[in-house]
Formats: structure tokens, sequence, C-alpha cells
């Protein structure tokens, strides 16, 4: 499990004092440097919304990479000259990318997803300089993850690459309607095959999939840690167990960025089957979420039957 609190290098302030200014050269596309649209988005999942609304030629990339958690990730000085020569930086907001200088993502070039949807910062996402919890608040900040959050984002994200390109392209639009449906289908996708498990109850490895469960009729009725870089307490454990026996769970999911034996051990405890969910995937959005949506329709298993009708009279 990683620490706790990880300090940052005593290099980065300083590193960020020296590119910051150069960042602020770059606050609209006619000062931008020459050459190839540069988009640095913070997790591969924006990096491929990104990448399929980009002219050809752009370079689309993430600092954070497959397999790593933004809650605990540490950034490279690399990672500091690739905000800082962006065009356009992508985030999430609400916290997510604590872990990398709020300084640089303070810039003009930023995209939030949260602010673009409209969801308010939350109190303690510039109250401590080194914030390193997943803590916020009761807030799940994980946007990426409801299909429904990820379309009403594609326009305010096209319009921020067609703002940063410094030679928009007539098939701009194109390339929007054609991530829209893509988006649209993995809702569809979701809605239909998880429509026989409404109700179903499950456990999940951290606070990240609130919102998914909810927009398709499923229920987190609890998580095991509370914060990732924290392994949950014996009583905490012992409390999930007695509600997951009284609600009646049918699934407990764990991730790969994270260590599962305790979720194993909940799992085998209750009787039930485990399953993997990703929240950052290997890269391409949709890819991902279709594969977290066949990892719980597998641990669900077979959908519950109704209970037949009694006979009339």
């Amino acid at each position: 499990m990683p620490s706790a609190r990880r300090r940052k290098a005593p290099i980065l302030p300083l590193l960020l004092a020296l590119l910051l200014p150069a960042c602020s050269r770059q606050g609209d596309s006619s000062s931008r440097q020459p050459g190839p649209m540069r988009v640095v988005a913070s997790i591969p999942p924006l990096e491929s919304l990104a990448r399929q609304l980009a002219p050809p030629g752009a370079q689309i990339t993430s600092i954070i990479p497959p397999g790593e958690s933004p809650h605990t990730f540490e950034p490279k000085p690399s990672d500091l000259n690739d905000l800082a020569r962006a065009d356009l930086i992508v985030i999430v907001g609400l916290g997510v990318e604590a872990s990398l200088p709020r300084d640089a993502l303070r810039a003009a070039r930023t995209l939030s997803m949260a602010d673009a949807l409209g969801f308010a910062p939350i109190p303690s996402e510039d109250a401590t300089p080194d914030h390193h919890e997943h803590d916020h608040g009761g807030l799940d900040p994980h946007l990426w993850l409801d299909p429904v959050l990820v379309e009403q984002f594609i326009p305010a994200l096209a319009a921020r690459i067609q703002d940063a390109d410094s030679s928009p392209s007539d098939d701009a639009s194109a390339r929007e309607t054609a991530l829209l449906e893509r988006v649209r289908a993995v809702d569809a996708a979701y809605r239909e095959r998880l429509a026989p498990y409404a109700g179903a109850t499950i456990i999940t490895q951290h606070g990240a999939w609130s919102r998914l469960a909810e927009r398709y009729g499923l229920r987190v009725c609890g998580i095991i840690q509370d914060t990732e870089s924290l392994e949950p307490s014996a009583k905490h454990v012992a409390d999930l167990l007695i509600l997951a026996k009284t609600e009646h769970v049918r699934a407990v999911f764990t991730e790969p960025q994270l260590e599962g034996s305790i979720a194993r051990r909940v799992a085998g405890q209750l009787g039930v089957p485990i399953g993997s969910l990703d929240p950052i995937g290997a890269g391409d959005w949709a890819t991902t979420m279709l594969a977290n949506l066949d990892a719980i329709t597998t641990a669900l298993g077979a959908p519950t039957a109704p209970a037949p009708e009694p006979p009339p009279g």
C-alpha cells in the first residue's frame, strides 16, 4: 500500500516558478508556440476523449499513466514541463488531481470537467498545501465514470480544443458528433444490461462508483477504503460485514490500482463473487466503460427472477 502522505520533492516548487511564466505566454491561440497543438489531460479517460476531438497531428498525452491512481500519483519534473508547454490542460477537478501542483492547473488554458458541469469546488481543495488524502467531503468526484456527465461535458471540451487549434478544421463538428454517438451507445448498453439488476446491492473498494451505480439502478451499500492510501480498520471491516449481510450484498468489487486482499476476504466471508472495476483503464474511455459493464454483470450473475404473481382468486 502507498504511504498515507508522501512529500513532494523540494525541486518541484522551483521548477514551477521557472515553468509557469511560459504558461502565461500561452493563454490563447494567438500566443501559442509553433507546431502541433498540445493537449495534456490529467488521466487516460480524459486523454481518450480529447484525442477523439482533436485534429489530426495534435499531440495528446496524459500526466497520470494507466495503472496509477490519481489520488496517490507523484508528478515528475517532465510532467511539469508537459503542463507548462500545453495549449490546453484537461482535468477532472474536485480534488482528483490533488497530487499535481495546483498552480500549474490554475492556468487560463485549463479546462476542469467539474467546472464545465457546474460542480462547485470542495472546500478542502485549496485548504491544505500537501493534500494527498482521498477525502472529498462526501462528494464523488469520479465524474468520468458517469456516461451522462461525459456526454454533457463533450461540447465544452470540443469548444476548448477548437479555441486552442491555430488552424481549425472543417471536420471538428463531425468528430464531436461521432464521439457523442459513442458515449450515448455506452450509456444505452449500461441501461439495457443493468436493467434486470435494478436494486442490486454491491460493495466497492473505494468511493468511485456511486454516480454510476445511482445512474443505472444499483446501490453501493459500503466501501472498503474511505481513504485510498490507508488500510481500513478491523472495526470498519467488521461493521461492513454486518451491514452487507443485512443488505443482501450480491458482489464485491476491487480495483487494479489498489491492494485487494481485504476485498477478497470480505467477499469470501459473505460467500459472494468478487469482480474488478477499473476507474482508469488502459486509455480508451468507451473500452474501459464497457469492460467495467462486463465485470459488473459477470459478478452479479443471473438476474434475480421476479416473484411469481399469486393465482387469481
